[in-house]
Formats: C-alpha cells, sequence, structure tokens
C-alpha cells in the first residue's frame, strides 16, 4: 500500500487505501493496519494506485461499484473492518474472470468534440470530462485487459 487519504474517516468512519503503483495481485491490507497502528476504523476501500489525486468523490464511488462484486470483493477483516477492494482486478487470477473490463471513458477525439460543441447541448455550465481522469486508469487498448 503506497498511499493513504483520511477524508472520509471522521464522518463515515471510512479509510480510502491506494495499492502499489505496480498493481500487486495481492495486498495485505491488515499487515498494513496493524503495520501503522490504525484502529477504529469502520470501513476501507482499497484502490488502484493511479486513483489517487484528482479523483472526485463519485469518481471513486464509481470506480468502488465499477471495480467490485460483494461475493469476491468485499471482507470481514479480523479486526471488524469492511474492505471493499475496489482494484481492477487480475484476469482469471483467484475468483477473478478470465476476462476483467478496461476503464470505460471516452476517446480523446470524442472529448475533444464535445468540449467544442458543448454550448449546442444546452447542459448548462461546461464541466471536465471525467474521461480526462480516467485516462491514468487505463491498462490496455483494448476494452478488456
Amino acid at each position: 500500500i503506497s498511499l493513504f487519504d483520511t477524508r472520509f474517516t471522521e464522518e463515515y468512519g471510512l479509510l480510502l487505501l491506494f495499492a502499489d503503483e505496480c498493481r500487486p495481485a495481492k495486498v495485505d491490507v491488515e499487515e498494513y493496519l496493524r503495520k501503522n497502528n490504525i484502529h477504529n476504523i469502520k470501513y476501507i476501500a482499497l484502490f488502484d494506485y493511479q486513483a489517487a489525486g484528482p479523483m472526485t468523490p463519485s469518481d471513486l464511488l464509481w470506480l468502488a461499484m465499477a471495480n467490485s462484486d460483494p461475493r469476491r470483493d468485499v471482507k470481514l477483516l479480523s479486526g471488524g473492518e469492511l474492505l471493499l477492494d475496489a482494484r481492477s482486478k487480475h484476469p482469471g487470477v483467484g475468483q477473478n474472470p478470465k476476462r476483467f473490463p478496461n476503464v470505460v471513458m471516452s476517446s480523446t477525439d470524442t472529448i475533444r468534440l464535445v468540449d467544442e460543441r458543448w454550448a449546442e447541448y444546452g447542459l448548462g455550465e461546461k464541466i471536465e470530462s471525467p474521461s480526462r481522469r480516467y485516462r491514468k486508469l487505463w491498462l490496455s487498448p483494448r476494452a478488456e485487459w
């Protein structure tokens, strides 16, 4: 685990953790909590390293739901914490499906076109495309990785 984020800890009891940049297949969250003397956390969400930084809370929620299956990715840890593994899964490793989807995002051409024509769509104030933030999560040029 390379990074952590405590912005939701006080209000929600949620600790955000970000796995190492090398995308390890397994992460020992309990060992991390023990080594860092972390207690009194209700929930832990584990994300890919690349999700740290400019992601909004809505982006993180989207990633958590898109990258998890409760049967496979939700675990009760020995200290009573509920862990959600919201990382991109290595295809075919453990209980992971043999195929796992890449992050969904618009192409740079589509983003440019929407940006250029935003006013025509009547959607109000222009917003940044979430696809710009998701690009750093891209795992391969294919729909799956």
